[in-house]
């Protein structure tokens, strides 16, 4: 309802309340919008209990305040309100269940369910001059499998990166499915085959496609514009053959050049994650540059 003085006043003296100017012996309740000057020199007089105006509804019900409605205790005040405030100054108002606290904390609104591209727009548009929270979005990284890289998985994650062999989109891995079966079909065209035929000479060819990559023990390395490894991972060896591989790709296609963000792979040792994170940036990484090559340190 209307909550200017002049509405709190008449509910009072609907209700039966006498109002005066100045606080008399016979006065009950002081009210007032906030702490003033005026309420701390009550509050040192300390005959008469302040509330707010929110205290009014409740006071005119049951006579008894809420203690968070109160800005002046007195002695009587807090006898009468006592018994519906525990030891930590929280007033009770009423049971509850652990069915009432679990609607509590159930959102009024539907859930969204936000693509990697839809938070970068949205944070884009919060933060136009960017944000130290997802300094590392569009950074691909590949961790090495042959150590223990969980905590640092993590940390890249919150800050916007993605781990490479994890979290690529479903949605890519469907468009390679048909790029696949496209060059099958192409393939089979000219045959006079029936059907049956070319459904089993395409199984087959997806068999072999598939025990292929299966003998290929080197990492997958697809988008990556990061590797964190170690200078002494057994994982180098093959890390140098899948480096090589994925950049002669990218070198050959200027459309998967840009996808990947680039030609380069930056290989480099956690601490230039943990130190990105330690300063809030996106730092340079020549300073943690593990070598593969025993004549480059970078490819």
């Amino acid at each position: 309802g209307d909550s200017s003085k002049e509405a709190i006043s008449q509910r009072l003296v609907d209700a039966g309340a006498r109002l005066v100017a100045e606080p008399q012996p016979t006065t009950l309740y002081v009210i007032a919008p906030r702490r003033t000057v005026r309420v701390s020199n009550l509050e040192k007089d300390g005959r008469w209990p302040v509330l707010l105006p929110s205290a009014i509804p409740r006071l005119l019900a049951t006579n008894v305040p809420l203690a968070t409605d109160v800005l002046v205790w007195t002695d009587d005040l807090r006898k009468s309100v006592g018994k519906e405030i525990d030891a930590y100054g929280d007033s009770y108002t009423r049971d509850t269940s652990v069915a009432t606290l679990s609607a509590l904390f159930v959102s009024p609104f539907p859930s969204l369910a936000l693509s990697y591209r839809d938070i970068g727009v949205l944070e884009n548009y919060l933060f136009p001059q960017g944000s130290w929270h997802s300094m590392l979005r569009g950074k691909w990284i590949f961790f090495d499998q042959n150590e223990n890289y969980d905590v640092d998985v993590r940390l890249a994650r919150v800050y916007g990166a993605r781990v490479v062999g994890v979290d690529e989109d479903s949605e890519d891995e469907e468009e390679d499915d048909d790029e696949e079966e496209e060059e099958v079909q192409i393939d089979d065209d000219d045959d006079d085959d029936d059907d049956d035929d070319k459904k089993a000479t395409n199984k087959t060819r997806r068999k072999k496609r598939s025990l292929a990559r299966g003998a290929d023990r080197s990492p997958h390395l697809r988008r990556a514009t990061h590797v964190v490894t170690s200078a002494t991972s057994s994982l180098l060896p093959q890390l140098r053959i899948s480096i090589r591989r994925e950049l002669t790709r990218r070198r050959a296609d200027e459309a998967l050049r840009r996808h990947a963000n680039g030609a380069k792979i930056c290989i480099v040792t956690r601490d230039w994650l943990r130190e990105c994170v330690r300063q809030h940036a996106d730092l340079d990484e020549s300073d943690f540059v593990v070598s593969v090559e025993q004549d480059s340190p970078q490819l």
